[in-house]
């Protein structure tokens, strides 16, 4: 068994929604105890999400992370300890243009727009008061063209059926070479569409943490639980994720260990040594 100073050398990474926390249900007791003894012994812990810093400020109190945490889906790392911005990396400034030709076009469309530290509703509805209270997230109702600049991420929420020629619309536009092509546009769950710097995602903010505390990526452990952890799988060492992760992404991982509710994530960190140590083995053979 590796000694507990040899945990330092590795970064465990975790997605959020789904992996180690269920919405609605919150953090299962399990995972909060294996992250307590985990970080009381060195090891380096902390999360890889889409949400803003005072989306996860709300675990803190329960949460140990030991590292910079990566937010906004790569645009923004945070040290919640220090109070420190490691990294920021806001929409370009023609996301403007994009939300007001959305608020014009899609009169039933919410608009959320995260300005670090804080969460605006540029257009509120159904969508965005549901995840706005399943989140206990505080917001401020605010006209887009009076919310502070520079913005870390826009979501647009509404049904599926809503969201769907919203979707078609940005895809043409964004094929047209104009201000929509400065960015991606992924669909997240079924009742929201993020907005992210094109050529950003979970990945490169998670390589320029690697860079931060200088860690390779042979010694990233990163647990996930859906699509959109891909990015963030590609830029760690060893893949794992829970049981109630989509089948094709099972497939391709490492390892899959218990569901999110069953506590997936206390399950690495319960058998953190013989999992670093079957992947070391494993890389010495190839």
């Amino acid at each position: 068994m590796k000694t507990n100073n040899s945990l330092s050398e590795y970064l465990v990474i975790s997605s959020v929604d789904g992996t180690l926390l269920e919405a609605g249900y919150g953090i299962p007791g399990r995972n909060l105890d294996a992250i307590e003894k985990f970080v009381s012994r060195g090891g380096q812990f902390t999360v890889c999400t889409g949400r803003c810093s005072l989306s996860v400020t709300k675990f803190l109190e329960w949460l140990p992370l030991s590292a910079p945490a990566v937010l906004c889906n790569g645009s923004y790392i945070y040290d919640f300890a220090k109070k420190d911005v490691i990294y920021n990396q806001p929409l370009k400034q023609t996301i403007q243009d994009v939300v007001g030709e959305v608020l014009d076009l899609f009169p039933q469309i919410g608009v959320e727009i995260v300005s670090e530290p804080n969460v605006y509703a540029a257009r509120m509805n159904e969508q965005m008061q549901r995840t706005f209270s399943v989140q206990h997230l505080p917001y401020v109702l605010a006209e887009a063209e009076d919310i502070p600049r520079p913005w870390n991420k826009v979501v647009f929420r509404g049904s599926s059926e809503e969201l769907a020629p919203l979707e078609q619309f940005a895809h043409k536009k964004y094929r047209e070479n104009n201000h929509f092509s400065d960015f991606q546009y992924i669909r997240k769950a079924e009742e929201a569409v993020e907005v992210v710097n094109r050529g950003v995602h979970k990945g490169t903010g998670l390589r320029q943490l690697c860079d931060v505390l200088q860690i390779p990526k042979s010694k990233v452990i990163a647990i996930g639980g859906s699509h959109s952890d891909d990015e963030m799988f590609s830029a760690s060492g060893i893949r794992i994720c829970v049981a109630n992760a989509p089948a094709d992404l099972r497939f391709k991982m490492d390892l899959t260990v218990g569901t999110c509710l069953r506590g997936g994530v206390a399950d690495v960190l319960e058998r953190f040594e013989d999992i670093v140590g079957d992947y070391e083995q494993l890389s010495l053979e190839l």
